[in-house]
Formats: C-alpha cells, structure tokens, sequence
C-alpha cells in the first residue's frame, strides 16, 4: 500500500511539473532552432534565455536562414558545402559588398564544393550566339569551370543576379564575353544541348532519385534526353525565381572594413621566415601539384574518352589486346609450372593455376599504366573511328554490328595465341611425364 500511495504522488508531481513547464514557455521566448535549419523551434525557460542572450542574437539567426528563402524548400535540400556557399554568394548580393571587403568564398571554395559534392560531366554550353563545344571545354580550364558553374546554378535555380555574383571568382578575360551576355539577357540565353555538367553525388542525393544499376542501364538509351529535358525545365524555373531584395550594409561589416583599413595603413615590421634564410630553400618541392587537380584531369580524360562512343570502345580495347598479348607471351616464358613429377595434380590444374598467376600479375599492371592507356585510346580513336566505317561499309551493316564484328576478332585472336601457349606448354609437360614413364620402365627391367 505505502509503494502505490508513493506512485500516486510522483504522478500528481509530475503532472503538476508538466502544467508549470508549459505555462512558463508560453510566456518564455521562441528560439529557432540551428540544427533544424529554421523549421521548428525550442523552447526555453527564461533563465536559458537570459544566460544564452549574450551569445545568441535571434535577429542574426533569422537573418542567417532567411537569406536562402528564394530556393526550393528554402535551401534545406542543400549539400552541407554548397548551402554553405550559397549562404556567403547571397550575403555578399544582399548586403552589396565591396571589392575592398574581405571576401566570403573564393574561386577555391567553388572548386572544393564542386570536387567533394558534384559528379562532372563535359558538355557543351550555348550563351546567347556564342557556343563553348567540348573541346574548347576541355583545353581552357577557366570554360570548363564557368560551364560547372553554370550547371551549379541551373541545377539549384538560382537567379540571374545571384548567379552573377557565383561567377565573379572566375571571371577572366576568357570568359568575360559570355558573362557579359548573361549580365545583359539573363537566363533565356542560357541552353544546355546535352544536358548540365553537374549532378549530385550517389550518396547525397534523395533516396527516390538512387535507381538500381539495372534501371539505369535499362534507360541508358533515354538517359541523354532526359537530361536535356531536365537542363530546359532547370533554366526555365531560373528565370522565374525573384532574387532577394538588396538591404542596407551592417554595422559590423562598416566595422571591419575599417579595421581592415587600419591594418593596411599601419606598416607592419616583416619577419624573417625560414624560407628566406640561406640554408632553406626558396620553395617546397611540388608546391604546384595537386592531387585534387590531377583527380579532375584524369576524369576530364576518361569522360573525354567516353564521349568518343564505338571509336573510344574500340580503341582501348585494342590497347587492352595488345597489352595482354605481350604481357601474356612475356610473362607466360618467365612462370614455371608446378613440375608434374613431384604434385599429385593433373596437368590441366598446373596450367589453371598457371594462367590465374600470370593473368593477375598483369591485371595488377594494367592499374598503373590505366591513364596511358586512356591517353593513348583518345589518340587513336580517329583510326578506330575509319576502321569502323570501313567494315560497316564494307558488310553492309550499321555501327554496332560492325563494332561487335571487330572486338570478336580482336578476342578470337587473343584466345588463338593464349591457347597456343597453354597447349605447347600442355604438351611439353606431356612428352615430360611419358618420358619419365619411360625411364622409370627401363629401370625395372634391368637385372639387379
């Protein structure tokens, strides 16, 4: 009985604690909550408020997420960089700041964004009269990052001023022409003929856009008109979407810019590094290189060497051939076999286990010399592309039975010279075991 009459009382209390909390939230203030990007909000009591108004301003919060109230779903859909960078290209718009400000995102901000979030794909881009095609794209790396950044800002349906803005770190003296056009016609002059440069990576996209390998090679042959479908709807919502209006400049950004001023009028004493001294040297070893852009290099070669259909297929396949061909020749002389005398194996699984040595040890070389490989397709694509049309001409038949014809003779010949080596060395280790059969029978009959 004391444990129930005890139950009933921590009930009533809690019910009473329940009653209390929620008529002081009333009264208590609504903070927008960070980690839910403005969509809900918590509630505090008034002591949390008051310790937590010193650092907490819930005017610049709501200014913080009404600045991406123009995107869709008010830019919660966002990547982490990218909402991120769309934040400070709005916020420089909005508030107009100056080229004597400290900047808010740099050329290198869009690259990483672009690198780390965004699959690249090279497409031609049409602005206006003026056309940038793909190899005009892939020789020039100031076009082919304004064409990403073009993608970037179709694919979120960003207006035309915002876009302006997104495109000022990478506005050169080549590309001037074509941002001068979209300044002056906005995004109707904007056409993607084969579709945006950029797409989400696999696991940042929305679950319902995630289709299994099978689907999308089943729609592999509708894939390139989708795209050019879905570039025409983006470009199209670009043009209706209204930019934020332009507000007045902040006090604290007059504030920085004049401690900024301040600290270039005062000289400031220069201090001797280490690079500077003699015994250091003036520069690091490959300070130039980089692996973020050799990564974006090798996968401009390898969507270059796609983009070159049958006559790319062809190509590496016959560098394929010809690699493992003489890997296979070479390699095959340099393995010894299992000698059949001492195993207990047939000969057919001394040579299996032959070939799985001598194929892995060339697949393992093929990795390290896959970006020669790629570089050298590309080159010859053109011949393959001839040779193609000859043989279609020739038998009277399209491109695909013609590519088909070629890679089954480039296998029918890789197959003869493999199976000649297996079977010479088959037959060798024959001839082996019936000498020593031989042998072991004229032993025995000799007297002892």
């Amino acid at each position: 009985m004391r444990f129930f009459k005890m139950l009933k009382a921590v009930g009533w209390l809690h019910c009473f604690a329940t009653l209390a909390i929620a008529l002081v939230s009333q009264r208590g203030p609504r903070l927008t909550s960070h980690a839910l990007g403005g969509s809900r909000t918590s509630t505090f009591l008034p002591f949390m408020a008051m310790e937590s108004s010193d650092f907490l301003n819930i005017a610049e919060e709501t200014k913080h997420f009404s600045l991406l109230d123009f995107l869709p779903q008010r830019g919660r859909n966002l990547p982490f960089r990218t909402r991120k960078l769309f934040h400070s290209v709005v916020e420089t718009y909005v508030y107009q700041k100056k080229e004597s400000y400290l900047p808010l995102y740099t050329a290198d901000d869009l690259r990483l964004t672009i690198d780390e979030e965004y699959d690249v794909k090279g497409v031609p881009l049409c602005i206006g009269n003026l056309t940038i095609d793909l190899e005009d794209a892939e020789n020039d790396e100031s076009l082919q990052a304004m064409v990403e950044v073009f993608s970037l800002a179709a694919l979120h349906r960003l207006p035309k001023d915002i876009a302006l803005v997104l495109l000022r770190p990478i506005t050169v003296a080549q590309t001037k022409e074509y941002v001068d056009v979209f300044e002056r016609l906005g995004w109707s002059a904007i056409c993607f003929p084969r579709g945006l440069s950029l797409q989400l990576k696999r696991e940042l996209r929305p679950k319902r856009q995630q289709k299994a390998w099978w689907k999308n090679a089943w729609n592999l042959r509708r894939r390139e008109r989708r795209r050019q479908l879905e570039a025409a709807i983006a470009v199209a919502e670009a043009q209706r979407v209204v930019a934020p209006e332009i507000r007045p400049t902040r006090p604290r950004d007059e504030v920085l810019a004049k401690i900024e001023q301040q600290l270039k009028d005062h000289s400031i004493r220069p201090i001797q590094r280490k690079d500077e001294l003699l015994f250091f040297p003036n520069s690091m070893p490959l300070e130039s290189f980089s692996f973020r852009r050799f990564r974006r290099f090798v996968k401009r070669q390898y969507s270059m060497l796609k983009r070159k259909g049958r006559a790319g297929v062809l190509s590496y396949c016959l560098f394929n051939l010809l690699f493992y061909t003489i890997g296979m020749a070479w390699q095959w002389q340099r393995i010894a076999p299992v000698d059949p005398l001492v195993t207990s194996s047939s000969l057919t699984m001394i040579l299996v286990r032959k070939f799985a040595r001598v194929f892995a040890s060339l697949y393992v070389a093929a990795q390290f010399i896959k970006i020669p490989k790629v570089f050298g397709a590309i080159a010859l694509a053109p011949y393959a592309q001839q040779t193609t049309d000859a043989v279609s001409k020739k038998l009277n038949v399209s491109q695909n039975v013609a590519l088909i014809i070629l890679l089954s003779l480039m296998v029918m010949s890789w197959a003869t010279i493999i199976g000649a080596l297996i079977l010479g060395d088959y037959a060798r280790l024959r001839q082996l075991m019936v000498t020593d059969q031989r042998l072991v029978g004229l032993i025995s009959l000799q007297p002892v």
